[in-house]
């Protein structure tokens, strides 16, 4: 998929037009939840440091160890981490280096000896600093759906998606940020249970994020700015459904309601099926409505530069139909290495 052929891209008014629907939206009552899948592990984010702590060498040698130690005091656990040398090693992180001992400095960091930040979720993982506080990533996202979510009570609700056994550690973050009495509503957990747990969210609007996702508060004016933008075009995708499933289900379309019903699914949507110029029109309103009648997505997306992950393919649905998709991986489309290339350099 690229722009025109799946992908959508906005001009400034329009951007603007977003904008001024979602927060028309939130601020009469429109009903939002941000949904944030968070049992994953930290582990793969420490790849490179587990392996020179199984090396067997005391001190760094490739290009990423050195600029891991040669930073490390812009890290947002590091105050945290030193405190943790000096209790269990009965030295500082600094003086740990200088006498050659970084892989102990790592030992402290990743084991349950020390901080054990490889066996924790990422949500509880001290992940950023503002100011002089250092915040994990679950409290900057508790910020960010404050910044863009609040309803016209100013509740914000929040959904996070957590391991049974780190239950505890995410509780123990939520009740020192709380401020008034609340209970948490319990449901299963693991990335096996976000399909459910999304099913039975009710809000009308639902942002998902994952809970590594989320940059500092002097970042974020870019992140508001699209997550209202997203928004937004959502809601007005949503009025002008209503209206036409209205139409189709009480049977009082015309034929130009129907041309003007494809071409908003063509041109919005971004959904096509060749066959509606072989329907009838009662054929073609049942059609229409099984389109307009569902959940509707909306993803934005970003030019691909080499990085891991997925993008945006134009895939055929069981109805012969096709619409864009995000495609994760490799074995997403069904390891055709022309089509993984492409996604690549999308």
């Amino acid at each position: 998929a690229t722009i025109g052929n799946g992908v959508i891209k906005l001009t400034n008014s329009e951007e603007t037009e977003c904008i001024y629907a979602w927060e028309n939206f939130v601020h009469t009552g429109g009903d939002v939840e941000k949904f944030v899948p968070a049992s994953g592990a930290a582990s793969r984010m420490f790849k490179n440091l587990y392996e020179f702590l199984s090396s067997g060498r005391q001190t760094p040698e490739t290009k990423f160890e050195k600029e891991f130690f040669d930073g490390i005091k812009n890290f947002a656990f590091f105050d945290e981490l030193n405190e943790t040398c000096l209790k269990k090693c009965g030295m500082s992180i600094e003086d740990l280096m200088s006498d050659g001992h970084h892989v102990e400095v790592v030992r402290m960091l990743l084991t349950a000896d020390g901080l054990n930040y490889g066996g924790k979720p990422k949500g509880v993982l001290k992940f950023h600093k503002s100011g002089a506080e250092m915040r994990t990533a679950l409290e900057e996202h508790l910020e960010e759906g404050a910044q863009y979510a609040a309803g016209k009570t100013g509740v914000v609700k929040v959904h996070f998606t957590v391991s049974p056994e780190h239950r505890a550690l995410f509780q123990e973050i939520i009740d020192s940020k709380r401020t008034a009495d609340g209970s948490l509503l319990c449901r299963p957990a693991g990335h096996g249970a976000l399909i459910e747990n999304l099913n039975d969210i009710n809000s009308k609007v639902i942002f998902i994020k994952n809970i590594d996702n989320v940059v500092p508060t002097n970042k974020r004016d870019i992140t508001l700015r699209y997550k209202k933008v997203i928004g937004g075009y959502l809601v007005l995708l949503q009025k002008k459904i209503a209206k036409y499933v209205k139409l189709l289900e009480t049977g009082t379309y015309t034929i130009e309601d129907m041309r003007d019903m494809i071409h908003f699914i063509h041109d919005n949507l971004n959904t096509r099926y060749s066959e509606t110029k072989h329907l009838d029109d009662s054929e073609l309103a049942i059609y229409l409505l099984k389109k307009f009648n569902r959940p509707i997505r909306v993803c934005g997306i970003v030019k691909n530069d080499g990085e891991p992950g997925g993008g945006p393919f134009i895939a055929f649905n069981q109805d012969g139909s096709t619409s864009p998709q995000i495609l994760e991986s490799r074995r997403s489309i069904d390891g055709n290495d022309e089509k993984f290339d492409t996604l690549q350099s999308g």
